[in-house]
């Protein structure tokens, strides 16, 4: 019986290490990859940034080419995780993916929460309408307009932009990673406008000439987002921005995926 006991004892110390090696703290994000070989992003889908290839069922488009440069680099395994525009913060934080690489825009609000690296690029959000709707040409057109119907994607930026821009705007908020979608509701005379990520919009107008492109509110800074008081991990993740910045590879990530090489740099007033 004292044999028995001091085996289960001795199994309890090994269960109790095997738990405390498996939970192991990390200085840094960027240890835990180091030490396990992988690095997890997530990604929700955008148009030409991080989307799955129809033809491939694999995700592709610039961001995924950063972040498979950046494991390569690093000589570790990429994981993707894919999450959702509403979903992507709380995933984040709950520690399901090192970092967010569908690039977001800049927003207070959004950086009260997590923390963004550098800019990686500069773009508004569009307005789009129906190319015979004659009551909407400029951006003053809608901004006066007695009523108006804006689809916006739910948990995106152009919630809190497309308010601020026309406050008095009924905005329709639609749960989907495929934005283009939202174009539909103008199509179908659901929704009048179509806010959006610009770059996105004027890829979509190329094949579908039923729309217009009425203008483009401001211009923001975009990056990737990560876990907030992680100073070395961010500061690696603005080191290797910088480095593809400067050395051209970004630039040609742009021109493979179809990304405007103007969206590179910030705006100038």
């Amino acid at each position: 019986m004292k044999v028995s006991r001091f085996f289960v004892t001795v199994a309890m110390v090994l269960m109790c290490l095997s738990i405390m090696v498996g939970a192991a703290d990390y200085d840094s994000v960027l240890d835990k990859i180091k030490a396990t070989g992988v690095l997890t992003i997530g990604l929700a889908q955008t148009t030409p940034g991080a989307y799955i290839d129809i033809d491939t069922g694999e995700w592709t488009g610039f961001t995924v080419k950063v972040f498979e440069g950046l494991a390569k680099e690093m000589d570790v395994e990429l994981q993707i995780v894919e999450t959702s525009w509403d979903l992507f913060l709380i995933a984040l934080n709950n520690g399901d993916f090192a970092v967010f690489g569908s690039t977001t825009f800049y927003l207070p609000t959004r950086a009260l929460q997590v923390a963004y690296t550098d800019p990686i690029l500069y773009k508004g959000v569009g307005l789009v309408a129906a190319a015979d709707d004659d009551r909407f040409m400029t951006l003053d057109d809608v901004k006066a307009a007695a009523s108006v119907k804006i689809g916006v994607r739910l948990g995106a930026v152009e919630e809190t932009v497309v308010p601020q821009f026309v406050p008095d705007a009924e905005v329709i908020s639609y749960k989907t990673d495929t934005a283009p979608e939202i174009a539909e509701g103008v199509r179908a005379g659901i929704t009048d406008i179509w806010a959006a990520d610009e770059v996105m919009q004027r890829l979509y107008l190329l094949e579908n000439d039923w729309a217009k492109l009425i203008g483009v509110v401001g211009s923001h800074p975009i990056g990737f987002v990560v876990r907030q008081g992680d100073a070395t991990w961010l500061g690696f993740l603005n080191s290797y921005i910088a480095y593809i910045r400067g050395s051209g590879e970004l630039a040609a990530y742009f021109e493979e995926f179809g990304q405007p090489i103007g969206t590179l740099y910030p705006p100038q007033f």
